[in-house]
C-alpha cells in the first residue's frame, strides 16, 4: 500500500504507533509488518458479505494515530458503491510542532507525494486551531469553504483552466504536479484569512463554484452551481450500471 510506505518514509515525526478502524485505535502499528493494517484496511471478510448485499457494495476504513509526543492521526477511507461518491483522507499534525518552519516545510512535502500518489481531485490545507464552522461537503453539489491551502486537481483545472488558476489574486500559486494546482491564499497559516480575500479568489474563479459563508448545501440543492463534470467509473461496484442517486 504506498500510502503507508509514503507516510513511513517520511520519518519517526510521522510515523503513527497505533492503528484501527474505529477510536478508540488500540492495535500497534509495526513499521517491519503491515499486513494487518493492509488487511483491516481492505477488509475483505466484511465486503464478502457487502458484494451479496443489497445494494452490493465494499468499503474500507483505517485509523493511524501517534499518541506520544507531538499527535499524529490519519483517516483514510474508500468505498465501492453505485452511488457518486469521493474517497477520503485526511493527516492531522499538532499546530505546537507545525509552528516549527522546517517542521512544516517536511510536513507539506509529505502531503504532495501523498497528493500525487492519491490522484487527488480536491483538497485543503487548514489551521484547525483557528475558529472555524465545519466545512459541509458535497463536491458534485458545489466546492465547500476556502481555505488557507487549497488543492485543485484535473476535474477542476478542466473547469476553471489553468491560467485562470494561476492568476489568482492570493498569495501564491504552487503547480504540485501536472495535474494539481495549490492556491495559498495568505502567507501566515497561523492567522485568520481576511473575507476579502476569500471573496476575490470566488469572483476570479466564478462565484457559482464556492459554498459562501453562511449557507448549507441545502441552499444549492435546486440552484445552477458550476462543478465540474466528475468521472467515477474507478469507484463505482458495477461500472455497467447506472450511476444510483441519493437524496439529502
Amino acid at each position: 500500500m504506498k500510502i503507508l510506505t509514503i507516510i513511513n518514509n517520511a520519518g519517526s515525526d510521522f510515523i503513527p504507533q497505533y492503528f484501527g478502524k474505529y477510536e478508540p485505535v488500540k492495535m500497534k502499528y509495526d513499521i517491519n509488518n503491515l499486513d494487518g493494517v493492509i488487511e483491516l484496511f481492505l477488509n475483505e471478510s466484511e465486503n464478502k458479505e457487502r458484494r451479496n448485499a443489497s445494494p452490493p457494495h465494499e468499503e474500507g476504513r483505517l485509523l493511524l494515530e501517534k499518541k506520544r509526543g507531538h499527535k499524529v492521526s490519519s483517516t483514510i477511507s474508500w468505498k465501492k458503491n453505485n452511488y457518486a461518491d469521493f474517497n477520503y483522507l485526511s493527516f492531522s499534525m499538532g499546530v505546537d510542532w507545525m509552528q516549527d518552519s522546517s517542521n512544516f516545510n517536511r510536513f507539506f512535502e509529505l502531503s504532495k507525494q501523498l497528493i500525487t500518489t492519491l490522484d487527488l481531485v480536491q483538497g485543503n490545507i487548514q489551521n484547525q486551531s483557528i475558529p472555524y464552522k465545519s466545512d459541509p461537503r458535497d463536491l458534485k453539489l458545489i466546492h465547500p469553504r476556502l481555505h488557507w491551502m487549497n488543492f485543485f486537481g484535473p476535474p477542476y483545472i478542466e473547469l476553471f483552466g489553468k491560467e485562470k488558476l494561476l492568476s489568482c489574486p492570493c498569495f501564491k500559486m504552487i503547480e504540485i504536479s501536472d495535474q494539481v494546482i495549490a492556491l495559498q491564499l495568505t502567507e501566515d497559516l497561523f492567522e485568520p484569512i481576511p473575507e476579502e480575500l476569500k471573496t476575490a479568489v470566488k469572483l476570479h474563479l466564478g462565484v457559482d463554484a464556492f459554498l459562501e459563508e453562511g449557507l448549507t448545501l441545502r441552499h444549492y440543492k435546486d440552484k445552477t452551481t458550476l462543478v465540474p463534470d466528475f468521472d467515477f467509473s474507478q469507484v463505482l461496484f458495477d461500472s455497467t450500471k447506472p450511476i444510483e442517486n441519493r437524496t439529502m
